[in-house]
């Protein structure tokens, strides 16, 4: 009996997911290296050293997974979602490219993150708690060797056809859910640019600490960008703690000098108008987005398959709510972000529901039901006109 337990498949698909968070970090170690150089002599840089900013530089690379890095008593775990976008998509056409076909093939990928942050993690002498990138690494990469492995892991479980049935729909709607937040913060930016770089120009920085500052904010823009979204449904989003920004009103207290914040909605703006304006448009965009799909499809399977989609994307929601809320500061600046249960209930409530009276109404069935009780109100009025002639005429 042969009892030999070949690993280099596992170890093929283990190698597979360690260069992308490693060429990640050297990208992140050598841009705040070089950025240190240029910039050693500013006085905002005070005492630190190269030995500083080199441990820094690993800690704040454990924040795309979820780590959380200390700079004196100030806690950094907002995660740059531009950075974990790159990695993970790296690593799912690595993993695709390599074949997943097991769960077990699963596991070897999943535990390729966590192994790599450690090892970096404790020889980069990463300050903060950086460990809890652990578990989010080995989440985020579980999802992209699942979904890269998906026809061999996932096609053939019984429940996949509801998933598959409803995923023409999800696709639309996920597209309107991120071009309507997208939309908007480029409105605010372009609206705001001059409060933008008004507080730009408090940093004294030259040439390469302008551009730096630029670089590091487009790897938080995705951040923005749902916040912008918490914002819009009304659930509303916190820049330290007793602040609220929300469509209906805003509560803003002391906020950080980062240029960003210039295009943030202002206090005793009243923007309900564009709250509806986004309930209506979703209602026509289910309209325009069921009139694809309905020529084949009953009502009631129609209506399955969309609650199905708007249950999906409101958990897509919660999670990158989940995901762009964490500490930027010390004290107050500990509490960022949207309250994730609050914007998944909303984004059904402002976005899901409509565009769900939406598919109903632009369906065959639907019309058929409504424009069959209209002629019977013209021909009660053709009836009662024609008495009105017959009775003139004796």
């Amino acid at each position: 009996m042969n009892t030999h337990i070949d690993l280099s498949r596992y170890w093929y698909i283990f190698r597979g997911g360690i260069a992308a968070p490693f060429f990640s970090w050297f990208g992140i170690f050598l841009v705040v290296m070089v950025f240190y150089t240029f910039n050693a002599s500013a006085q905002m840089m005070g005492d630190i050293v190269w030995q500083h900013a080199a441990f820094f530089a690993t800690g704040w690379w454990t924040t795309i997974f979820g780590g959380a890095v200390s700079i004196g008593d100030a806690s950094l775990t907002l995660m740059p979602l531009t950075l974990t976008g790159i990695v993970m998509y790296a690593s799912y056409q690595s993993w695709r490219g390599r074949n997943i076909e097991t769960w077990q093939d699963v596991v070897a990928a999943t535990l390729s993150w966590p192994a790599i942050l450690a090892g970096i993690s404790l020889a980069g002498r990463a300050p903060g708690d950086w460990w809890f990138g652990l578990v989010g690494s080995a989440i985020l990469a579980g999802i992209c060797a699942i979904w890269s492995g998906r026809e061999n892991l996932l096609y053939c479980l019984p429940w996949w056809s509801l998933v598959a049935q409803a995923w023409q729909y999800l696709r639309w709607l996920g597209l309107a859910l991120l071009i309507i937040p997208s939309v908007m913060t480029l409105v605010f930016i372009i609206a705001r640019f001059s409060a933008i770089s008004e507080i730009h120009g408090f940093y004294l920085t030259g040439f390469m600490g302008s551009i730096g500052l630029i670089l590091l904010q487009l790897l938080y823009l995705p951040v923005y960008v749902i916040w912008m979204f918490s914002w819009l449904i009304g659930a509303g989003f916190s820049v330290g703690s007793g602040t609220n920004f929300s469509i209906f009103a805003v509560s803003a207290g002391p906020l950080p000098a980062i240029p960003l914040f210039g295009a943030l909605p202002a206090p005793g703006q009243n923007m309900i108008w564009l709250f509806v304006l986004v309930i209506l448009l979703a209602c026509g965009y289910g309209v325009l987005v069921a009139r694809k799909f309905v020529s084949t499809t009953a009502l009631r399977a129609q209506l399955i398959d969309v609650a199905l989609a708007v249950g999906l994307g409101a958990v897509a929601v919660s999670v990158v709510s989940f995901m762009t809320s964490g500490a930027i500061g010390p004290g107050r600046m500990a509490v960022t972000g949207p309250e994730p249960a609050l914007s998944a209930g909303l984004s059904i409530i402002v976005i899901g529901l409509p565009f769900m009276l939406g598919c109903l109404l632009s369906h065959p069935t639907s019309r058929t039901y409504i424009t069959s009780h209209l002629p019977r109100k013209n021909s009660v009025v053709s009836e009662s006109s024609a008495d009105v002639e017959s009775s003139d005429n004796d």
